[in-house]
């Protein structure tokens, strides 16, 4: 079957970086393995000292296997020069697919596939950050049968008519990458624009009226010229005390074992201190001076990574999208932080997006847990969008 695939100019640039990448996807990870994956591991010919590996590294889980980690959290066939023990001795066929495929993802609708790599990978973030044209989509024919479904969300018609909106997720999709790329508005502006969008969308949605969508994104892309609504949105006063509230109880309420960066820097253990927070954000601008680009490429991949809007189909359009601008906000509020301790700001930036990624966009029951948080302390409307990314 000949599709559409849909791809970030980025992607087929994109290959494992191995021994020298500084976030592991061999670590931290326990991942699962199909039954035939492992017999045809155990099968293989191979060396004493991996087969003694493979004997006793697999854990059943159901109708799967799990690899089981070392103490270090490190996975027993990571090898001290970082390398996959499975890949460089049998190679790459004989890894899980989960193994072979990551940091892939894709979304299947109707004959387009749009194809990314999620910035929970530091080679993906390597690209975001020396390219101002990464996040350019690019279309491409191919054939493909599809033998494995990790990575990749598959809009059946089933799914379509449980849940209308998702009729329109290529337009949408399209709409809030035209957004968040364009050169001529802030990426701040741009973020607030499709909340404003996204809460029609999730109003027509509720209403059982999404055909009206097209005519919504029209009406938005008109926005995006009009230079009056842009400097209304412009105009907006940054409140960082509200953006810090919130980025700070995300990294406490949810991911406080695993959080990789310190906020306290920016605060007195009550609030933000402003004067620190405006210091932070001047030297992380210093040090990408000239690649200002980079946080716009970010934040589109994100998009991607959160099959935005439909991260948690249980979820409105515009709750998914609340918690997109958080993330968003996040990386911002990590960056200040970073930038008035670190001695490489670049580096350890990339390593902490690396690690906040894996929690935000591969814990989709984390996902959940926050978005149900941000409504039930009343964070719901596209006006919150203002504090959280301003």
């Amino acid at each position: 079957m000949a599709l559409h695939y849909k791809q970030p100019k980025y992607y087929d640039k994109f290959s494992c970086i191995g021994g020298k990448c500084t976030n592991s996807c061999c670590a931290g990870w326990s991942i699962d393995w199909l039954k035939n994956e492992v017999e045809k591991l155990k099968n293989a010919e191979c060396s004493a000292e991996l087969r003694s590996v493979v004997e006793k590294s697999f854990q059943p889980k159901a109708a799967h296997f799990c690899i089981v980690l070392k103490d270090n959290n490190d996975c027993p066939f990571h090898n001290d020069e970082g390398l996959c023990m499975i890949q460089k001795e049998l190679g790459e066929e004989y890894l899980s697919i989960t193994c072979s495929k990551y940091p892939r993802r894709m979304v299947i609708h109707g004959q387009t596939v749009t194809r990314s790599c999620s910035c929970s990978c530091p080679a993906v973030l390597d690209l975001l950050f020396e390219d101002s044209s990464a996040m350019r989509m690019e279309v491409k024919n191919i054939h493909s049968d599809f033998k494995s479904t990790v990575g990749m969300v598959n809009d059946t018609q089933e799914r379509v008519d449980k849940t209308p909106v998702l009729f329109f997720r290529e337009q949408i999709g399209d709409f809030y990458n035209k957004i968040i790329t364009d050169k001529n508005i802030s990426l701040e502006t741009a973020i607030i624009l499709g909340a404003l969008a996204s809460k029609r969308f999730t109003d027509v949605a509720d209403s059982d009226k999404v055909i009206e969508i097209p005519a919504i994104i029209k009406e938005y892309d008109g926005k995006l010229r009009d230079k009056a609504t842009i400097k209304a949105i412009e105009d907006i006063k940054a409140n960082r005390e509200i953006q810090f509230k919130l980025v700070n109880n995300l990294a406490v309420t949810f991911f406080s074992r695993l959080m990789p960066f310190d906020l306290s820097v920016l605060h007195d253990g009550e609030r933000v201190i402003s004067e620190k927070y405006e210091k932070g954000m001047e030297l992380f601008a210093e040090t990408f001076k000239g690649r200002e680009y980079f946080l716009k490429n970010l934040a589109a991949n994100i998009l991607l990574d959160f099959y935005m809007p439909f991260f948690d189909i249980e979820h409105s359009i515009l709750e998914n999208y609340i918690y997109y601008a958080l993330t968003v906000a996040a990386f911002k509020v990590m960056g200040a932080a970073i930038a008035l301790k670190s001695e490489n700001i670049e580096a350890d930036f990339k390593h902490a997006v690396s690690m906040l990624s894996r929690m935000m966009f591969h814990s989709p029951d984390e996902a959940k847990k926050v978005m149900d948080y941000l409504g039930k302390v009343g964070i719901n409307s596209a006006a919150h969008v203002a504090f959280i990314i301003k």
